[in-house]
């Protein structure tokens, strides 16, 4: 498969851009052609997932700290627990 280099991803060149976006946006669910547009979007949905990430992580944060504490010394390699949070935090943002 072969890769166009964009400014900021490597995109397949047999992908699909929005018509009209001068090849700048890539085919999206809501049609959106501009670049500044998307990246505004991009952005407000980063900091809104961010933010809902953090409420959640915040609701058990006692056994979030050692769940991280127990990863990083090698104790346990089970993702279980992170897999919940993240399923909860896409629920939630549907």
């Amino acid at each position: 498969m072969k890769f166009k280099q964009s400014s900021r991803y490597a995109v397949p060149s047999n992908e699909d851009f929005e018509p009209g976006s001068n090849e700048e946006v890539l085919k999206n669910h809501f049609s959106i052609q501009s670049k500044e547009v998307m990246e505004a979007l991009e952005e407000r949905e980063l900091n809104r997932t961010e933010s809902e990430l953090l409420s959640l992580l915040t609701e058990n944060q006692k056994g979030f700290n050692e769940y991280i504490v127990s990863i990083h010394a090698g104790v346990s390699m089970n993702y279980e627990p992170i897999k919940k949070i993240f399923k909860r935090l896409l629920e939630h943002s549907v």
